[in-house]
């Protein structure tokens, strides 16, 4: 099927699966045009489904539960349970069953459109390269995470100067409209992540996003000991493969996060009933691209293939096939496949782009 098909058939069924915030949709149609890395992360259910066509032999790798959605906007910070600030991937909404090089070619496609839209300064022939070294660095290490107090100082310089000015990022939350669409699911999970008793707030509505703009998402904004504290509870769907009849349970996979010895755990990002929440704060965000001062896309790129090892060492026995695989992968190997998966998502953004404007 044509992309524009693959489209509608996937919102049908997301539509037959989750309420949808049609608005926050019809958004999501326009900003999807706008260029071709956000076509890139507004579409993961056509990566989803090309993946295994245009690249046989990488998808016939050894599988595990990866993140699927894997970009390099999919990174943020938050605060683990001995309230030190983290660094790395932090959304997991499309985590199932997968090839590890799923995440790799799309990490590494996602910084060669990056690059073509001058927000990475690197050379494409570098990319793959780059984000390869970082992920054997990851496995070879067994697993660390980005605690930026510790041993990654360069980082933590980097986050520090890309943290939101406090006033206006509180403000900017303060006047989201009211949510006048409340589920009871939703403000349990408010509750559950409250930071104490008496907390008092509002339940507002936001979008944000692309690959889930649409899905319902809250925020709970209120004053807790003498200062502000937000809550973001947003509805999760099962991933696209299920879409594609990939076998899966409702959402039991995702009945728990990632946990291994990469991952600080934040204590505030939990899922329930089919929503997942979190804490939400100047220093507590997903950082886009630009929130990066340019001066070490290198160095961060090397980070997101080490903290993509990471995630797929929270795999257990099922990572030692992957430590075999990854030996015979070169970079040229995934420098090719993010070509091509590229080149497709030109073609297809030029299709919405055609439909879009006819319609």
């Amino acid at each position: 099927m044509n992309f524009i098909e693959a489209t509608k058939s996937y919102e049908q069924w997301l539509a037959a699966r989750i309420p949808i915030v049609s608005q926050d949709l019809e958004t999501k149609h326009v900003h999807m045009g706008a260029d071709r890395f956000a076509f890139l992360r507004a579409t993961y259910y056509r990566w989803a489904q090309l993946f295994p066509e245009l690249e046989p032999t990488l998808a016939g790798a050894p599988g595990l539960l990866a993140v699927g959605d894997l970009h390099v906007e999919n990174f943020g910070t938050w605060r683990d349970e001995r309230s030190r600030p983290v660094w790395g991937v932090n959304d997991f909404d499309e985590r199932e069953r997968l090839p590890y090089t799923n995440d790799l070619v799309r990490l590494g496609t996602s910084a060669l459109l990056a690059v073509r839209e001058e927000r990475l300064a690197l050379k494409e022939e570098h990319v793959c390269a780059v984000l390869l070294e970082g992920y054997r660095a990851g496995l070879e290490a067994g697993g660390q995470p980005f605690a930026l107090e510790s041993r990654h100082g360069w980082l933590a310089e980097l986050v520090a100067e890309a943290a939101k000015a406090p006033e206006r990022w509180w403000r900017r939350l303060e006047q989201l409209p009211p949510a006048a669409e409340q589920p009871a699911e939703a403000l349990a999970l408010i509750q559950e992540l409250s930071p104490g008793r008496g907390w008092e707030y509002t339940v507002r509505a936001r979008a944000a996003g692309l690959g889930s703009r649409g899905h319902r998402r809250l925020v709970a904004v209120g004053p807790f000991d003498s200062a502000l504290e937000a809550r973001e509870v947003k509805q999760l769907a099962p991933p696209a493969g299920v879409w594609l009849g990939a076998s899966f349970s409702e959402l039991s996979e995702l009945s728990e996060l990632p946990a291994g010895p990469g991952r600080a755990a934040d204590p505030l990002h939990v899922l329930r009933a089919g929503w997942v929440g979190r804490r939400l704060a100047p220093d507590t965000i997903k950082l886009d691209l630009a929130d990066y001062p340019r001066r070490a896309d290198r160095r961060l790129l090397h980070a997101m293939g080490f903290e993509t090892a990471n995630i797929h060492l929270c795999n257990g026995e099922a990572i030692s096939d992957v430590r075999l695989h990854v030996d015979q992968l070169t970079p040229e190997n995934l420098t090719d496949a993010a070509r091509r998966m590229a080149a497709r998502l030109e073609h297809d953004l030029h299709e919405w782009r055609q439909a879009w404007e006819r319609a």
